[in-house]
């Protein structure tokens, strides 16, 4: 054991726990990074059905009458457990309202914690 430490064993100990350290450090903050950007915000989510609306409108002729439409058509993917959505199809040559908001976590509305205090 002696002999070890004299030769530098001991250092290449400890330069393999720091290395390991650091790429934990490193990947536990990859890790929040990449959550961070790919985070999908309501003005994300506007942006990705006003482009299915538009190529709708670009290959049909007219903008869809309603989300479902591009749901069934267009594989639109709603992430209706994080948002809500209105989208307003005035006309079929008018580029629909669309408006989304971000979902509440918890179960219970305003009115029942209202009523609750």
């Amino acid at each position: 054991m002696i002999s070890k430490l004299k030769k530098g064993g001991f250092n290449k100990y400890i330069i393999l726990i720091l290395s390991v350290l650091i790429l934990v450090v490193l990947s536990i903050n990859f890790h929040f990074y990449m959550q961070e950007k790919y985070a999908t915000a309501p003005e994300d989510e506007y942006e990705r059905i006003k482009y299915y609306a538009v190529q709708c409108y670009a290959s049909e002729g007219f903008y869809p009458p309603s989300l479902d439409y591009l749901v069934e058509n267009y594989n639109l993917v709603l992430k209706e457990d994080q948002f809500l959505y209105f989208y307003d199809a005035f006309s079929s040559n008018i580029m629909p309202d669309i408006m989304i908001t971000e979902a509440f976590d918890n179960k219970e509305s305003i009115l029942d914690q209202e009523q609750q205090r």
